[in-house]
């Protein structure tokens, strides 16, 4: 996860005894670019909500001599989806993971969605600009 994302540990338990953790998985909140109709694109998870790799997603990765960051800027997140589809590695959406904050989503979609297992962003901090309403609003 990112260093601002709440993580509810039993929750995340409870989700990934659900998968099969023989197969190689990549398990979170999913996302994707360059997705056309006539090219697949690329699928990923975002770090910000969290993400879980299996033992053999992990030894994959790790055997990998292809996998190197272009550069010291690109999306870490994007960069490994990029390598987990190279390495036949299964991108599993998991709903329970959350890229933004809570209020961030329609109330009925959380309270008729599976327990959470992450919400991003949290605890954000405002920017100097802000005013003192959204301040005390955060």
């Amino acid at each position: 996860t990112d260093d601002d994302t709440l993580l509810g540990v039993d929750r995340l338990l409870q989700v990934l005894d659900s998968h099969d953790d023989s197969r190689a998985l990549y398990v979170g909140e999913r996302y994707g670019w360059a997705h056309r109709e006539e090219t697949p694109g690329t699928n990923y998870i975002t770090t910000g909500g969290g993400m879980a790799l299996s033992g053999p997603a992990l030894t994959r990765l790790a055997d990998c001599e292809d996998c190197t960051c272009r550069s010291p800027s690109a999306p870490d997140d994007m960069t490994l989806g990029l390598w987990c589809s190279r390495l036949d590695i299964a991108v599993v959406h998991e709903e329970a993971f959350h890229q933004s904050e809570p209020e961030n989503y329609h109330p009925e979609v959380l309270h008729n969605a599976d327990s959470p297992v992450s919400f991003h962003r949290f605890g954000v901090r405002l920017p100097a600009s802000a005013t003192e309403e959204k301040k005390a609003a955060a």
